[in-house]
């Protein structure tokens, strides 16, 4: 197994998430690529925790880990799931779409009860058929999608974020050819805050640090 470790400097950034201001951490090029065996690690940076790691990596798997930890279900509420028509105004960051690529502008919340613990905004370039139909016409997610067709996609951490509050971001991709996501993350400053009986938020099982990077 090939272990990569990523050392870029953290710089400063205001562009993800728009409403805040936040240190982040742009990866090296290509050292954020997990695939085939390949394992990427973080340094160990200020105010990251263990646990928020084994999100920021989740490789198309965040909506287990965090049903798992919490040990409840986990529901995914759509927000907005349109399809671009003006391609002009529409910027992929990682990629070059075909031109008669399906477009689509996504956001979804993840809940367990009424909280949110994560709010993710994709964008989407489909250029396979049978990828549209499971996307489009079955409603497949995005982790499901790749699942249902037998396919491991490359997955590329390109940024991550972290804010006073707590909360705390990534943005990545996961990709195989005929279809490329593009998808920013940003989960709760209480994402891991376990809830008790009378179903209000009790103590976390990490004890998170207030530091930012």
């Amino acid at each position: 197994m090939t272990v990569t470790h990523i050392s870029a400097p953290v710089n400063r950034s205001t562009a993800d998430p728009p409403a805040a201001t936040a240190l982040t951490l742009p990866a090296a090029q290509g050292d954020g690529t997990v695939r085939n065996g390949t394992v990427c690690l973080l340094p160990d940076l200020i105010g990251i925790t263990p646990w928020q790691r084994v999100l920021l990596w989740a490789n198309g798997n965040v909506q287990r880990i965090l049903s798992a930890y919490h040990n409840q279900p986990l529901r995914i509420h759509v927000l907005r799931n349109d399809r671009v028509l003006e391609r002009a105004k529409w910027h992929l960051e990682t990629h070059q779409p075909d031109a008669n690529a399906l477009l689509l502008d996504r956001e979804v919340q993840l809940l367990i009860g009424d909280r949110s613990m994560c709010r993710a905004q994709s964008k989407v370039a489909i250029s396979d058929a049978s990828y549209e139909r499971l996307f489009i016409e079955e409603g497949v997610g995005i982790g499901q999608l790749f699942h249902y067709s037998k396919v491991v996609p490359d997955f590329h951490l390109v940024r991550i974020g972290h804010h006073p509050d707590g909360s705390f971001w990534r943005l990545y991709t996961l990709s195989v050819p005929g279809v490329h996501f593009e998808i920013h993350e940003h989960f709760s400053a209480d994402v891991f805050q376990l809830d008790t009986a009378d179903g209000r938020a009790g103590k976390s099982a990490v004890t998170p640090n207030s530091d930012t990077i």
